[in-house]
């Protein structure tokens, strides 16, 4: 059940702790968004890591000028 106890205190912090349990999603449904979460975070950091290779490979290249 929902456990208003530090809703009615005022104290927004307490009120939070004590409806969930720290690591967990508790009652507040936060599963989903932390899914999401994380699939955005493994989107970003695989095109971070395309971009880091591109722009090695981009700053690697020395052009050989003939006069």
């Amino acid at each position: 059940g929902l456990n208003l106890e530090g809703v009615t205190s005022g104290d927004p912090v307490k009120g939070i702790t004590t409806r969930t349990s720290t690591g967990t999603a508790g009652n507040l449904n936060l599963e989903p968004l932390k899914k999401r979460n994380e699939a955005v975070r493994e989107d970003l950091a695989e095109r971070k890591s395309r971009v880091d290779r591109s722009l090695s490979s981009l700053l690697s290249y020395q052009p050989v000028l003939y006069a």
